[in-house]
């Protein structure tokens, strides 16, 4: 019985890997965003420090994960397939078709490798975690 909670561990340890490396890669990959830059996912994902103020009070950080995890972020990348769509429909300039096509891929790309990195990472390690304290307490 042991052994087969030290596998599941091991497993759930490798998994833990694939998805970091998988969130990484998407977060780190140079991608043509669309509007001619070619940037990775954390230089998107950096802070955004909004409201700063003077003296002792708190500046209040808006965090990019929580941008990309939001309703609105899956509600932009909608607007632009449905802009892609119409200036298809349009007969609209190849470059300006090929511009979404970069834009939409960036923008998914990005939210990947957020619920990779942020979401799976942390469950798979969890798990492996659980299931190493779970041997501490098997006798066989």
């Amino acid at each position: 019985m042991k052994k087969k909670v030290l596998l599941t561990m091991a497993g759930f340890w490798i998994l833990t890997i694939i998805f970091l490396v998988i969130g990484l890669g998407c977060l780190g990959a140079k991608i043509d965003n669309g509007m001619g830059e070619t940037v990775n996912g954390y230089q998107y994902l950096a802070p955004v420090t909004k409201n700063i103020s003077i003296g002792n009070e708190a500046k209040e950080i808006e965090s990019g994960v929580d941008t990309v995890l939001s309703k609105g972020y899956q509600e932009f990348i909608d607007s632009l397939k449905d802009q892609k769509t119409m200036a298809e429909t349009a007969d609209a300039p190849q470059e300006m078709i090929d511009g979404l096509n970069k834009q939409i891929t960036f923008y998914q790309t990005v939210k990947v490798g957020v619920i990779f990195s942020v979401i799976l990472v942390p469950i798979a390690a969890g798990l492996a975690i659980i299931s190493g304290v779970a041997c501490i307490f098997i006798k066989n």
